[in-house]
This record gives C-alpha cells, structure tokens and sequence, in this order.
C-alpha cells in the first residue's frame, strides 16, 4: 500500500495513514464478482440445471437416483471438491 506524507512534517512518511489504490479496488471487485458467481454456479446452476437434464424436474428423484446419481451440492463429491478449491484460491490470493 502506498503511503501519504504528513503536512506537519514534510518529507516524512505518516504511516498512520494509507491509501487504497486504483489496482486494489479492482482486487476487491473482482474477488466479490468472482465469489458470487461461484457460489451461483455451485449452489444453484450446476445442481438445477443437472437434475432437469436427468429427472426433468429441479430436485432429484429419490426413485431412480440409485440409477442416475444426483446433483445436490451435498451428495456430488466433485462440486464440493471444485468449491473448496475456488474458496482456497480466493483465500490465498487475497492475502
């Protein structure tokens, strides 16, 4: 972070006081943009969209899931495995 200089005391540097540049901004939106969308995409989308295309309805049919699987969030190891991944990219790289 870039730091600003103290009127009271010219040519030293006022560490009590920071500045949020243009580039950190950006940081910041795009780590927000890019958790919600995960959080769409494996919540809601990936889960809706899965079970429409096996059962024609949103949610799985306990009948014919022993056949077919389902695409809950909580009963697909794979989407678990790709949201912990996108939540330990976000962690790491906001720090």
């Amino acid at each position: 972070m870039s730091t600003v200089y103290s009127e009271h005391s010219k040519g030293q540097v006022d560490s009590s006081r920071t500045v949020i540049t243009t580039q950190q901004k950006l940081k910041y939106m795009m780590h927000i943009w890019i958790l919600v969308v995960v959080h769409i995409f494996c919540f809601w989308f990936i889960p809706i969209q899965g079970n429409i295309k096996l059962y024609g309805t949103a949610e799985c049919n306990l009948d014919q899931e022993q056949f077919y699987g389902c695409k809950n969030f909580k009963r697909n190891e794979l989407l678990q495995y790709f949201y912990v991944i996108m939540c330990m990219y976000l962690m790491l790289s906001s720090l």
